[in-house]
């Protein structure tokens, strides 16, 4: 067992704070102008596809991100009676008396193992993850989510559809090409890009918006009456 990078990717999900869609949105924007920028501006087509490419693949880092930081916000803010029972169902791997010494010695809290062990790499391990977790399919969840946008100064409701959930396996299954059997030959029309990426970020606030029902449905902490044994364990856990 690696403490060390365990405990290296838990010190990188404290630096990026505690809310999931900022996280998204501070790793994806920049790569996002840029691929913005370039499909209004006159630049070589080797640019073009450079930056697509790049955009694509930091894109999938953001979404990586953007889940297994909602997973931890579950873990922190929910009601631990609502998920423990659960986690037995994602988290199967079994461990010796050694092992579990070594986790105590190394002050390792098992639900840091937990959010260690799990694979977003792709949608179905992301649906399969958050549908154990909150009892019901999860995209089936994000799909009845209505969500407002402001368009020139007027409000629009807007829903997830199947075909945006394609959009997000589409994007994962290029991440798996550009990184691992990269065509030359390949180009991508930006404007069709910028299209997906439209998709996406519909996606990421309508999951955003299904697990904040969730943990605002089963608080761990009672604002009226914070207990401070809860907060302190929080803390303990997760600082």
């Amino acid at each position: 067992m690696d403490f060390n990078r365990i405990n290296e990717n838990h010190d990188a999900r404290v630096s990026r704070g505690c809310i999931p869609k900022a996280a998204f949105w501070n790793i994806y924007k920049s790569s996002h102008t840029a691929l913005y920028e370039i499909s209004v501006a006159n630049f070589s087509a080797e640019v073009v596809q450079t930056i697509a490419r790049s955009h694509i693949l930091t894109t999938v880092t953001a979404i990586e991100v953007f889940y297994r930081d909602s997973f931890v916000s579950i873990l922190k803010y929910a009601k631990p009676s609502e998920f423990i029972p659960k986690l037995k169902h994602i988290h199967k791997q079994k461990y010796d008396v050694g092992e579990i010494y070594n986790l105590y010695i190394e002050e390792i809290s098992p639900l840091k193992l937990v959010v260690d062990s799990i694979n977003f790499q792709n949608s179905s391990s992301i649906n399969r993850v958050f549908s154990d977790l909150l009892g019901e399919n999860f995209f089936n969840i994000a799909l009845r989510n209505f969500m407002s946008k402001e368009v020139n100064g007027e409000k629009i409701d807007i829903q997830v559809e199947n075909g945006d959930l394609e959009i997000l396996d589409w994007f994962f299954k290029e991440r798996h090409k550009l990184t691992h059997n990269p065509k030359f030959d390949q180009g991508y029309d930006v404007e069709e890009l910028l299209t997906k990426l439209e998709s996406l970020q519909k996606i990421i606030l309508a999951s955003d918006l299904a697990m904040l029902l969730f943990i605002n449905k089963y608080p761990a902490i009672d604002v009226d009456n914070p207990d401070p044994k809860v907060i302190e364990r929080i803390s303990k856990e997760w600082s």
